[in-house]
């Protein structure tokens, strides 16, 4: 049994209250108890036993000595935080390259598609329409109605600009590359057909909201070959 050191008693000295500090006439345990002496108690030291410090003892406030959660190891990092429904609605709005293709304006391969490669040539290239310009087809699938200016591209070398009015939905247009261009353009290799990588893009701006910009590209690669 241990004793706790505690202010347990007041009296009267004529007009003067003093508090008296009284010590139990056993020795003093290293440990404090937190028994109660009667309603004249005031204050007592920590509480002592068997118990670790980590527990709480039968009666004492749980606040006390309640340990905080660990946080969860199922917590999701930062860089799988999903979109919020505003940048979903965005990525939806977006321009779509719905066809682009061209083709020689040669009378008889007017309608010989050079991104199929079924021109008549090796492995289908395009066959002996070294003289003639080419007419790029390209339709897109706009979120709004604007301008954009199309660039393209033959093997990284400007083939032609052309300023484009497109409609909320579906628009279609064409445009011409002379053929010096598009020849100056193709690359000969080891391969017996000339090689070239036609590509278009741009970037629509829409007319209701200035900041609202769209970009967009495609691309393929064509063949042409000449000969008997």
């Amino acid at each position: 049994m241990c004793h706790p050191l505690s202010i347990d008693s007041t009296w009267r000295h004529g007009s003067t209250r003093a508090v008296a500090l009284s010590l139990s006439t056993s020795i003093l345990s290293v440990f404090g108890c937190s028994r109660a002496y009667g309603p004249q108690t005031v204050a007592v030291l920590p509480s002592c036993g068997t118990a670790p410090r980590n527990q709480s003892q039968p009666g004492s406030a749980s606040a006390a000595t309640s340990m905080a959660p660990f946080p969860s190891s199922k917590a999701e990092p930062p860089g799988n935080v999903l979109p919020s429904l505003v940048d979903a609605e965005r990525v939806a709005q977006r321009v779509r390259v719905v066809a682009f293709d061209c083709f020689s304006k040669k009378e008889n391969k007017c309608d010989t598609s050079l991104r199929e490669w079924n021109g008549g040539g090796p492995s289908g290239a395009a066959w002996n329409i070294d003289g003639a310009p080419l007419t790029c087809r390209i339709t897109l699938d706009a979120p709004c109605t604007g301008s954009t200016e199309l660039q393209i591209f033959g093997n990284q070398a400007s083939l032609a600009n052309a300023v484009f009015r497109v409609i909320e939905g579906t628009s279609k247009t064409e445009v011409e590359i002379p053929s010096r261009l598009w020849k100056r353009a193709a690359a000969s290799g080891k391969l017996n057909f000339a090689t070239l990588l036609i590509s278009v893009g741009g970037i629509l701006v829409c007319d209701e909201n200035l900041a609202n910009i769209y970009p967009f590209a495609d691309a393929f690669l064509a063949g042409f070959a000449a000969g008997e």
